[in-house]
């Protein structure tokens, strides 16, 4: 790859981080719906593989 090539690929990865870190994250609640989880204080797990964040 050229400099230039993996100066967009960068760029591109920066994008997509930056995007999902954004992102605001939901849950969906048995007979309540989506629940944004934006006003609370989540953690994330990384001692187990089957839960990911603790709010």
């Amino acid at each position: 790859m050229t400099g230039e090539g993996e100066l967009i690929v960068a760029a591109l990865l920066a994008v997509s981080i930056t995007s999902a870190i954004a992102a605001e994250q939901t849950v969906d609640v048995k007979y309540r719906g989506p629940v944004s989880l934006a006003p609370f204080a989540c953690e994330a797990i990384t001692r187990s593989s089957f839960i990911e964040n603790v709010c």
